[in-house]
Formats: C-alpha cells, structure tokens, sequence
C-alpha cells in the first residue's frame, strides 16, 4: 500500500507537490492577497474534495457495497476494509491530533470561567441532551398511537439523530476550512503542510462516507446541498479572515467533544461488522503521517 512506504519514497513520490505548498511567513495581518500559496491552495483541495465526496458518497458506497463478497474473509471484503479503515484513522486522529491541539488553542482562548477542554465537555454535553431531546419528543409523538407505536418511536428518533449528525459535521468541517490558515501557519514548509492536508482529508472524506451509510434514506435530504453552502460561506471567509480567530478556536473547541463522543460511539465498528487489520492499517497510516509531518516541523 502506497501509504506505508518508506519515509524516503513518500518524500520523493510527493516532491512536486509539496514544493506547491511553500509557507511564505509574513509578519503583517494577511489578508486575500497576502495570504500564503499553502494556505489558499490547501483550503481550495480540501473544499473540492468535501464538496465531491458530499455528492458522490451515495455512489461510493453503493458500489462498495455492489462489491460486498460474503464468502470472502472480513479482510478481504471492501465494505468492511474501508469502514475499519475510516476507524482507524479516526480513533488516530483523536488521539494523535485533536486532543493535543486543543492544549495549542487554549493560549488562544480568553473566555471567563471556560478554557478548551470545559469547552469540548460543554459540546459533549450539548449533543447528549440533545439525543435525549430526540428520544422524548419521539416518545410524546407516539402516546397517541396505538398499533406500531415503538416501530414509529424508533424510526423518529433515528431521523431526528441523523439530522444532528448531519448538521454537526456540516458545522465541524466548515470550521475545519475556517481555521485552516491559521493551523498551516505553524506548521512547516512544504511536506508538513501538504501531509497536514492529507491526514485532514482522509477524517473528513471517511466521516462523510460514514455518515452517508448511517443514513442512507436522509443523507440526499439533509447533506449536500446544506454542506455545500455552508462550506462556500466558509471558504469566503477564510480567504478574507474576517472572523476572529479566537472565536473560531472557540467554536472548534466546542465542537471537539462531539467529534470525540461520535468517534467513539459511531465510528469504531463492533468486531462483527469490522476487520481489524484494516483497523490497524489506517491507525498505522495516519500516525505514519502525522510522523512525517512532525519531521519536516524545524525546532
């Protein structure tokens, strides 16, 4: 697999483009035109790579699933290998980016009494209530009901919750774009940039795949159009940075407990829906290169 090469082959088969990615420091508030080549060429990539894989994720995975081979072991099976490789990268990414970023943006942060971590609780706590929210609003409407009142319960209760998760990744990912200047301004020239890139479009890519066999009926209805706006309004305003950066890191912060609790709950498949060698590869991939790029960081 090409991404478990060796260090030295990654860096060399990736040249061309990570030199497209040169960080250019200024010590002057950037603005549209001032803005590094890494930081608007990276928020372009990633913007066409959501915006396609929010269309085309019915497709991707109806054809992940036409491939689907019941005689073949777990490992073998496409279905099973990207769903436990999506879980793979997503439990590296909690662990490996997440949780150590929300110590970077707690010097950012000046909100009375909150600091990162009381944010990301707060936002855990929020999409809690939430589905219980969910759960009792289904409960009321079927009291009325006679004949199939838990079967309607159920199936309410699943819409409502997809719509949350739905709208919570819209949310997330979009502030992904919003801050993305700022995260490509600390890192390194070139690799560490273009491998930042990657790791963040192989989490959001997979999350939407995720999502999609979560809700199949729902996904057209509540996904792509609203994904696709929300992320335009946020391209536009990564590009003239004309939100405070401090209330994004805010924002994201609060977002990170759900994107934790989700993780967790969501996307680590049980063992019988799951191959763990997959699990293990896309574990091994991402912390390989969240490695690469920690080597290109200079100190």
């Amino acid at each position: 697999m090409s991404l478990l090469l060796p260090v030295a082959a990654v860096r060399g088969a990736f040249d061309s483009l990570a030199t497209a990615l040169m960080v250019v420091p200024s010590a002057e508030a950037t603005s549209l035109k001032s803005m590094p080549p890494a930081a608007s060429l990276s928020l372009m990539v990633l913007y066409s790579l959501l915006l396609v894989f929010g269309f085309c994720a019915p497709m991707i995975n109806r054809s992940i699933n036409r491939s689907k081979d019941s005689s073949l072991p777990k490992h073998r099976s496409w279905p099973f290998a990207i769903r436990s490789f999506a879980g793979g990268m997503a439990a590296s990414y909690v662990f490996i980016l997440l949780i150590p970023e929300m110590g970077l943006f707690n010097s950012e942060i000046k909100i009375p009494f909150f600091n990162t971590y009381s944010l990301a609780l707060l936002g855990l706590l929020i999409f809690k209530g939430l589905q219980h929210y969910c759960r009792h609003l289904a409960e009321e409407r079927t009291r009325s009901m006679e004949e199939w009142a838990f079967v309607h319960s159920k199936s309410h209760e699943k819409h409502l919750a997809f719509r949350i998760s739905g709208y919570v990744f819209i949310a997330y990912s979009s502030l992904i774009l919003l801050t993305l200047p700022y995260q490509v301004s600390h890192l390194a020239p070139g690799m560490g940039v273009f491998l930042y890139l990657v790791t963040f479009s192989f989490h959001l890519c997979f999350e939407l795949l995720s999502l999609n066999d979560e809700g199949v009926k729902h996904y057209n209805q509540y996904v792509p159009i609203p994904l696709a706006i929300s992320l335009t309004a946020a391209l536009g305003l990564a590009l003239s940075e004309a939100m405070p950066q401090a209330y994004l890191l805010a924002c994201i912060s609060l977002l990170a407990g759900i994107i934790i609790y989700n993780v967790f709950l969501v996307e680590l498949p049980n063992p019988d829906r799951s191959s763990y060698v997959w699990f293990l590869v896309g574990a091994v991939t991402f912390v390989l290169l969240n490695s690469l790029t920690l080597r290109s960081v200079p100190h």
